[in-house]
């Protein structure tokens, strides 16, 4: 299931040359397995073999085949064909369409091309295209549109092996994993690069080795076969863009519970809390610029344009809040970030004083600065820009009905 609960299993036949490469589903649910030995199979969801097609032959060569998609609207197969370098394109009875491709470089030329993915909203199919170190796209019908990567190396948008490539058809963004790299890349659908995750080793999040079969959910969430660690991970995402509950318009600081995992996030004018699973719990009225969680639960956020550090207990309720705009001490000029330090101390960064001011775990309505240290080291910031959501934010002058 999509939380790992084990369903069933089944043995492939003994045909199978060297082994199942790619899988991908249909919209009825129907499995297709790629073999490297030259064979694509066809399997009912409980595991009862419905077909097989394309044997090596002259007429119609299949020369290791890889990766393997389903357009689930138009009701295609893609496969990679590796030794061949090209894309075969069939019918979900295994019909050959179409192919393109071959080799070794240019636009719309595969080298050894690996694993594919196809975009269900727009039917744009892309392919980890290994021995270039690129994915290409293209068109549902072959048509080149585009590529990135190209270069050896571990930089951002370079691969050591693009090997198998996913993607979010609501976003659009395309997940690559690499032969020898222990990340995941992420792109948007033409290519810009978005950022990266991972490292070797076998915590959570880390992966042994490279060459990670990789698949994106309807929701969103992305699964990763961490083949070096004999594991599957899944990493989730929650939370759509609008203003209602569990939603976003462009969230600023994020912070986690230690005890309980709950997770709080700051946007414009309020704080939303969240379990680690990324189920709302509730919300409250809150200017936030950054958020910290001590060990009691309690919550600490930043008002940056109000000059003021609040303090908040688990479910909302205002405990405390201290700071005017100034320089001296206890005073800010627009903080920023926030964190607790292991004995309770609280740390503020002071953007506009450029410094970092520490405060006692327990500060009241009018807190001293135990101590603050910094300097300018470059031009002071300009004051920041006024959000567009409003001409007139309020300072805390305008905000005195609650702590």
């Amino acid at each position: 299931t999509a939380t790992g609960t084990y369903v069933t299993q089944w043995t492939l036949p003994a045909s199978i040359f060297y082994g199942a490469d790619g899988v991908a589903i249909d919209a009825a649910g129907a499995l297709y397995v790629t073999d490297t030995g030259n064979q694509v199979y066809k399997y009912s969801p409980t595991g009862t073999l419905l077909g097989q097609w394309a044997t090596h032959t002259l007429s119609d060569p299949f020369s290791h085949p890889r990766g393997i998609a389903v357009d689930r609207t138009s009701g295609h197969v893609y496969v990679t064909n590796s030794d061949r370098n090209w894309v075969q394109k069939f019918t979900l009875a295994g019909a050959n369409v179409t192919q393109w491709g071959t080799g070794p470089n240019g636009d719309g030329r595969l080298d050894s091309p690996s694993g594919l993915a196809v975009n269900q909203s727009s039917g744009d199919v892309y392919v980890a295209d290994l021995s270039n170190n690129r994915v290409q796209r293209f068109s549902s019908t072959g048509n080149y549109l585009g590529q990135w990567g190209g270069t050896y190396g571990t930089g951002d948008g370079q691969f050591q092996w693009a090997e198998h490539v996913a993607v979010n058809s609501t976003s659009g963004d395309v997940y690559v994993t690499e032969q020898f790299a222990a990340r995941i890349q992420r792109f948007s659908s033409t290519g810009a690069y978005l950022g990266q995750w991972g490292s070797f080793g076998s915590g959570d999040g880390q992966f042994n080795g490279g060459s990670n079969g990789i698949a994106v959910d309807t929701a969103g969430n992305v699964y990763v076969a961490d083949r070096g660690n004999d594991r599957v991970q899944k990493f989730g995402q929650w939370g759509t863009t609008g203003s209602g509950a569990g939603q976003f318009q462009s969230p600023e600081a994020i912070a986690v519970d230690a005890l309980t995992g709950n997770v709080y996030v700051a946007e414009w004018n309020r704080v939303q809390k969240f379990t680690s699973a990324g189920t709302y719990i509730t919300q409250w009225q809150a200017r936030s610029s950054g958020l910290a969680v001590d060990s009691a639960g309690s919550l600490f956020a930043t008002d940056t344009f109000g000059a003021r550090v609040r303090k908040f207990s688990p479910t909302g309720t205002p405990l405390a809040r201290w700071g005017t705009y100034g320089s001296g001490n206890g005073q800010f000029q627009y903080p920023q970030g926030v964190a607790v330090g292991p004995s309770g101390n609280l740390y503020v960064a002071d953007q506009g004083n450029n410094r970092i001011q520490r405060f006692a775990p327990t500060p009241g309505l009018a807190a001293q600065s135990e101590r603050s240290w910094g300097e300018q080291g470059h031009p002071a910031p300009p004051k920041p820009e006024t959000p567009t959501r409003s001409a007139n934010p309020p300072d805390s002058r305008h905000d005195e009905t609650d702590l």
